[in-house]
């Protein structure tokens, strides 16, 4: 922190705090980690280190706390898009329930503003089969991923919504 103290451009000084409060974040420093974020003086930078911050507390198994501090992120798209991650990493520790809660209220979000691309972007990974590691390797060779052949009971209503919330834009 003597470091970041020492630059005198609030657009650099902003950038590093925002590297920091996100690392610290996924250490599951909750305080310290928002403590950093308040020393951010660039309105955008305090928004960008928001959402770093909460994808890193999600990542560091602080769902709750990531939940919570997505109503302080200025943008609703951005909002959204954090909802999104913090729903991939509920999903991955099994907290099926809680993750599609995440991604309705990714689609509020998202339908609220209109943010068409966005909902896109969403629906695609949903409606697609993982990659196996062979496409991966492969993937610089614009390997197109299979779409799924059968759904989850879950899957299917955040499907439809999905669907649903672009074809009324």
């Amino acid at each position: 922190m003597k470091i970041v103290e020492m630059i005198s451009s609030p657009e650099t000084k902003s950038e590093f705090l925002g590297s920091i409060a996100q690392a610290v974040a996924r250490s599951g420093e909750t305080r310290v980690a928002l403590d950093v974020v308040q020393k951010i003086q660039v309105p955008m930078r305090k928004d960008q280190a928001l959402s770093r911050v909460a994808v890193g507390f999600a990542e560091a198994g602080k769902t709750d706390a990531a939940i919570k501090l997505v109503s302080h992120i200025e943008h609703p798209v951005e909002q959204a898009r954090v909802l999104t991650e913090i729903a991939a990493a509920l999903f991955k520790t099994g907290d099926e329930t809680q993750g599609v809660k995440m991604l309705n209220e990714a689609i509020d979000l998202a339908s609220k503003s209109r943010a068409r691309n966005y909902l896109v972007d969403v629906v695609m990974p949903l409606a697609s089969e993982p990659l196996t590691a062979a496409q991966q390797k492969a993937t610089e060779k614009n390997v197109v991923t299979p779409l799924k052949k059968s759904f989850t009971p879950d899957e299917k209503r955040v499907a439809n919504r999905l669907l649903q919330a672009i074809q009324a834009m």
